[in-house]
């Protein structure tokens, strides 16, 4: 359903493995490296740190599609056939001094997902829930330039727009972050801010 500057939406269950950073020091906005840590671990999880993917051989992009919600970049194993894709978004929920980083667990492995060995990386499973979403696109130069405060700013006008409308939602504990693109990605980089429906 779409609104003004913003739409609602209903994601079904989804698997997705999870890390965190904890102990901020700095608020998340201020300090746009705080999730290179969670994002390394997780990105070590579908390049083999997990109890069935070996190794890697292979990294291709194969498809990434905004209006789909997923893309997939194929990790093939060198002691099975299996693939692990790296799905898109990358979701980040924030708190007031954490971050948890999420990567979407492919759906042909959701009823059985690899497992981490690192056990920092957990196995999350969402249910259904709906969301007020604000897509927004930046390009890298502005990435670079004032990080994380973009998303700020977007945050701050979705909220806006909510309370504009009237709108029953809430931010607590936690919003979330949805990154669509890698870095070699240069113009139109989409991005999403997601506040919870109340």
């Amino acid at each position: 359903m779409e609104f003004q500057g913003y739409e609602l939406r209903e994601y079904s269950p989804s698997v997705w493995s999870s890390t965190r950073v904890s102990n901020l020091t700095a608020d998340y906005w201020e300090d746009k490296y705080s999730t290179k840590e969670a994002f390394m671990k997780l990105f070590h999880y579908i390049q083999g740190g997990n109890d069935r993917i070996a190794g890697l051989v292979c990294v291709t992009l194969v498809n990434m599609k905004v209006t789909r919600h997923y893309g997939k970049v194929a990790k093939l194993s060198q002691t099975t056939n299996e693939t692990m894709d790296m799905t898109v978004p990358v979701v980040s929920s924030h708190a007031k001094d954490e971050v948890w980083m999420n990567f979407m667990v492919p759906a042909n492995m959701s009823d059985n997902p690899p497992q981490p060995t690192n056990t920092d990386v957990e196995i999350y499973r969402a249910a259904k829930d709906e969301y007020f979403v604000r897509p927004f696109t930046t390009w890298i130069l502005s990435d670079l330039i004032y990080g994380d405060q973009l998303f700020a700013m977007e945050f701050n006008k979705l909220k806006a727009d909510l309370d504009r409308d009237g709108q029953s939602y809430t931010v607590d504990p936690m919003f979330f972050t949805a990154v669509y693109n890698g870095p070699w990605k240069i113009f139109n980089r989409y991005n999403e801010i997601w506040i919870m429906k109340k």
